[in-house]
C-alpha cells in the first residue's frame, strides 16, 4: 500500500515536470533586413528572434513593437512546415506583411489574436496557385477586441487582393481554422483563399471553420460599428471566376457579410456553407459587390436565421438539410433584389416578416424541388409569398411539394390567399401540392396564372374519399348478386 502511495505521487510529480516542459514561452519578433536585403528577415533566421533561437510548436509568438529593432514584416520561405502554439499582434503594430513561400505550411495550434488596429496582410510570394501555401489555425481567430476604444480600422488580410509581381497570386490554398472566427466592433477580415476553379466541393472547403463565425457589434462608445467578413476580397488583377467555399457552424450576432470584386473581369462566387449543428441568429446584413454572386447552402442538423434587414445576394439558396429562415421585405432597399434559384434538396426554408402584420416576400428566380418544407407564416390580411421571376419546377419529387403553414390560419378557411407568385404557371398539378391540416380542415391549391394560392376547406381526404367509393361498390356488387 505505501509503495502504491510512493508510485502514485511519484507519477504526479513526473507528470508535473513534463507540463512544465511543454509550457508555451513568450518569443518576440525583432525583425531582420528589408525584402531586398536578401530575406534577411526570414522566419527561420534566429537573430529575427528575442529568444535568438527559431520558434517552436511551444512558443507563444507576439509582434510587439517594443520589441522591434529591425524590419516589422516576416518571411516564410518555402518548402517549410511552420509550427507554433499562439499568435498575438500587439495593440501598438502598425502595418505589416507576413509572406509566404511556395509549398509552405503555416500552423498555429492555439489562437491567432489580432489586437493593432491597422492593416496586417498575410499573402503568397509567387503566381503559381498549384504551390500556394496553407494556412492552419487550431484554435480561433480573432481580429479586434471588446474593450477597444477609437477611431482606428482594424484589418486583416488573408490573401492579397491582386495578381502581380508584389504578391503573387493572393493568399493561402487553403485556410483551416479549428475554432471559431471572433471579429469586434469595426474591424475587417478579407479573405482571398483557393485556387482558381469553377467547381467545388462543400466537403473540401477553401476555408474550413470548425466553429461559429461571431460578430461582435460595437457597444458604449463604439455603438454602431459593425465588423464586416469579406468572403472574398480581389482587385481587376486576380483571376477571374473563381468559386470559393467557406464552410462554418453557423454566424450570429451583428455585423456584415459581404465580398469586393474590383471588376467584371474578376466575377466570382463565394458560397457560404453551412454545417449548423446548434441554431444561429444572424442580425446583420448580406451585402457584396455587384461582381459577386453570393451563395449560400444550408447542410446542417440545426437551425439558422438571418433576421438582419438587408439580403442582397444574388447566386442563389440551396437547402440540403437543417432549417434556414431569412427575412424577406420586399420594398427593403438592397433587399429587393432577385436572390437567383431556391434549390429544394430536403430540409426546411422559411420566410421572415418584419412583423405580425407585414409581409415577408422572398424574390428567387426559379423554384427547383426535389424534397424539404417551405415554411410560409400567414399574417392579419395575407400570406409570407414566395416571388418568382420563373416558377416551380419538378425536379424529380416523389411526394409532391410541401408547404408548411402557421400563424392566422383562419384566414385561409374557405378564402384562397397567394403563397408564390410566378411568372410562368407551373407545370406541377395542384393534387401534388400538401400543406399542414388545420383543425379538420385541408389545404386545397389553385394554380393560376399569376402564382399558386391555398385554402383550409372541408374536403375529404383521398382515404375518405376512397373508403366511401369502397362502400358504394360494394353495395352495387351485392345487389348484383341479389338479383
Amino acid at each position: 500500500m505505501k509503495n502504491s502511495s510512493v508510485l502514485k505521487n511519484f507519477s504526479i510529480i513526473i507528470l508535473s515536470l513534463s507540463a512544465f516542459s511543454v509550457k508555451a514561452e513568450p518569443v518576440y519578433w525583432v525583425g531582420g533586413g528589408p525584402w531586398s536585403d536578401g530575406n534577411t528577415s526570414a522566419w527561420n533566421s534566429a537573430g529575427s528572434w528575442s529568444s535568438e533561437t527559431v520558434p517552436n510548436e511551444t512558443s507563444d509568438i507576439i509582434f510587439d513593437k517594443d520589441y522591434l529593432t529591425g524590419y516589422a514584416g516576416a518571411y516564410l520561405g518555402s518548402d517549410l512546415h511552420i509550427k507554433i502554439n499562439n499568435l498575438k499582434i500587439d495593440s501598438n503594430y502598425g502595418y505589416f506583411q507576413v509572406r509566404q513561400d511556395a509549398n509552405s505550411i503555416f500552423e498555429i495550434t492555439g489562437d491567432f489574436i489580432k489586437e493593432n488596429p491597422s492593416e496586417t496582410l498575410f499573402c503568397y510570394t509567387l503566381n503559381n496557385p498549384s504551390s500556394a501555401p496553407i494556412l492552419k489555425i487550431g484554435g480561433n481567430l480573432q481580429v479586434g477586441t471588446a474593450d477597444y476604444v477609437g477611431t482606428g480600422v482594424n484589418i486583416l488580410l488573408i490573401g492579397a487582393d491582386r495578381d502581380s509581381s508584389v504578391y503573387g497570386w493572393g493568399g493561402p490554398k487553403t485556410l483551416t481554422i479549428d475554432g471559431n472566427i471572433d471579429l469586434y466592433n469595426a474591424c475587417q477580415l478579407k479573405l482571398n483563399v483557393g485556387t482558381t476553379t469553377t467547381t467545388y466541393d462543400t466537403s473540401d472547403p477553401a476555408v474550413s471553420i470548425g466553429g461559429v463565425i461571431n460578430m461582435h457589434r460595437g457597444t458604449g462608445e463604439m455603438a454602431g460599428k459593425n465588423p464586416t467578413l469579406y468572403l472574398i476580397n480581389r482587385s481587376d488583377k486576380a483571376p477571374a471566376g473563381t468559386t470559393v467555399v467557406i464552410s462554418c457552424n453557423g454566424v450570429t450576432g451583428n455585423g456584415v457579410l459581404s465580398s469586393v470584386l474590383g471588376s467584371e473581369a474578376v466575377a466570382s462566387t463565394p458560397i457560404l456553407h453551412l454545417r449548423n449543428s446548434k441554431d444561429q441568429n444572424f442580425f446583420g446584413w448580406l451585402t457584396g459587390s455587384q461582381y459577386a454572386s453570393s451563395k449560400i447552402i444550408m447542410e446542417g442538423t440545426a437551425k439558422q436565421t438571418f433576421s438582419g434587414s438587408k439580403m442582397a445576394w444574388t447566386g442563389g439558396i440551396e437547402v440540403r438539410s437543417g432549417t434556414l429562415l431569412i427575412t424577406g421585405r420586399a420594398t427593403e432597399s438592397g433587399s429587393n433584389v432577385n436572390h437567383g434559384d431556391l434549390d429544394m434538396l430536403g430540409g426546411q426554408f422559411g420566410i421572415l416578416a418584419g412583423s405580425d402584420s407585414t409581409q415577408g416576400v422572398f424574390w428567387m428566380n426559379n423554384l427547383n424541388y426535389t424534397s424539404g418544407d417551405i415554411l410560409l407564416n400567414v399574417n392579419t390580411s395575407t400570406s409570407d409569398m414566395i416571388k418568382l421571376d420563373g416558377t416551380i419546377i419538378d425536379k424529380g419529387f416523389s411526394d409532391g411539394v410541401n408547404f408548411i403553414l402557421s400563424g392566422n390560419l383562419d384566414l385561409l378557411v374557405d378564402n384562397f390567399v397567394k403563397i408564390v407568385e410566378w411568372a410562368t404557371i407551373s407545370e406541377i398539378a395542384d393534387s401534388d401540392y400538401h400543406a399542414n391540416k388545420y383543425g379538420d380542415l385541408n389545404a386545397v391549391f389553385d394554380s393560376r396564372d399569376d402564382g399558386l394560392y391555398v385554402m383550409y376547406t372541408a374536403v375529404p381526404e383521398p382515404a375518405t374519399f376512397a373508403a366511401f367509393f369502397g362502400t358504394i361498390a360494394l353495395a352495387i356488387a351485392a345487389l348484383r348478386k341479389r338479383n
